[in-house]
């Protein structure tokens, strides 16, 4: 009879952790998959937010609207420093990045400004000095 019973309070306790092992696996699981599309699709986006803003800014200084040009500026700035990529985001969200800064870069050498924000400033600059690191 002891023994019986000890089977079933053993195979309950079993049932018990594989539920909790399971739970814990598929939650840290759907974590992972729901932070990788969300940030990844984010950056994309941001992305290509820095090139369209880049190729409006051309145009812009063609024309001389310096106060809308400097607003564009300061966008700019705030989306460059925005997009720190992270071990989750895609291969097609890290090459968009890198576009994007390349075009950043070139444009701010034909372009050089300075924002009146030190620290943001220092951070442009790394950027395109460094890149962003390897995730």
């Amino acid at each position: 009879m002891q023994s019986k019973r000890n089977f079933w309070l053993g195979l309950s306790a079993a049932f018990i952790a594989g539920l909790a092992v399971g739970a814990l696996g598929g939650s840290y699981g759907s974590f992972r998959l729901a932070k990788s599309y969300f940030g990844s699709n984010w950056l994309y986006e941001q992305a290509k937010d820095v090139e369209s803003k880049v190729a409006f800014l051309k145009t812009l200084r063609s024309d001389g609207q310096q106060e809308t040009i400097e607003g564009l500026e300061v966008e700019l700035d705030d989306d460059l420093i925005s997009m720190q990529p992270d071990k989750f985001i895609t291969k097609r969200t890290m090459a968009e990045i890198d576009t994007a800064v390349q075009m950043a870069k070139e444009y701010r050498l034909i372009h050089p400004r300075k924002s009146g924000r030190p620290m943001i400033d220092r951070m442009i600059v790394n950027l395109f000095a460094n890149g962003y690191p390897e995730k």
